[in-house]
């Protein structure tokens, strides 16, 4: 609420004005102007420059204080499939659970960011070792697929590729991590499809072999 005041003159008399003005609405736009600026409107996480800004700030203080920090990213199988066969407000609500399980996973530990389309990402600093990110990546892989989506009389899974890189092993800054990351997502990606096709000699990890190399390294 907004006071203000002010004195005018009427017939040589002086009168007081008082002026209340109820601007809860105005703070509350632009409170939400200021949020959406920096999280993404549908699951309300960080989004793609928020991240980024985060993410290099913890790359600046692992440098200064010479520890490891690990990038995560994942991304949706079969997403775009959903969205065809149940419609967009169906692959919405995958996106919603999928971002509060990732959401609640990174909280204590890092940051998590929905990048865009169906792909999210997740830093978490500091990392003792690539085993403990493997650990976490279990949790994840553990949780999602133990979460269905209702929706209507169907129950949707959800199904992900994940990649993973570290700081500084596989890259010093943003970019380059992010990058190392999605090149061991999309090995990932490719080991599944061989295998699909009766052909075992792909890179990378899958969900179906959870002993191999995740990370970029």
């Amino acid at each position: 609420m907004l006071i203000d005041g002010d004195y005018v003159t009427v017939d040589n008399e002086p009168h007081a004005i008082l002026i209340i003005r109820n601007i809860t609405l105005q703070k509350e736009s632009q409170r939400q102007i200021s949020f959406l600026a920096y999280h993404d409107p549908l699951t309300r996480l960080p989004n793609r420059r928020y991240f980024y800004e985060k993410l290099t700030d913890a790359i600046r203080l692992a440098h200064a204080e010479k520890h490891q920090l690990a990038v995560i990213l994942v991304d949706l199988d079969q997403f775009k499939e959903t969205n065809d066969r149940y419609g967009h407000e169906a692959g919405d609500e995958v996106l919603r659970q999928t971002a509060r399980i990732i959401g609640e996973m990174a909280a204590k530990a890092g940051m998590s960011a929905r990048l865009g389309g169906d792909e999210f990402v997740i830093y978490l600093s500091p990392v003792a070792s690539l085993s403990s990110v493997h650990a976490m990546i279990r949790q994840l892989e553990t949780a999602i697929s133990q979460t269905v989506v209702p929706y209507g009389k169907e129950q949707l899974p959800i199904g992900m590729s994940i990649g993973a890189s570290l700081y500084p092993d596989d890259g010093l800054d943003a970019d380059t991590l992010l990058s190392s990351a999605d090149k061991a997502m999309y090995r990932v990606k490719h080991t599944r499809k061989q295998r699909l096709r009766g052909d075992g000699r792909g890179l990378g990890r899958s969900e179906e072999d959870p002993s191999a190399d995740r990370s970029g390294a």
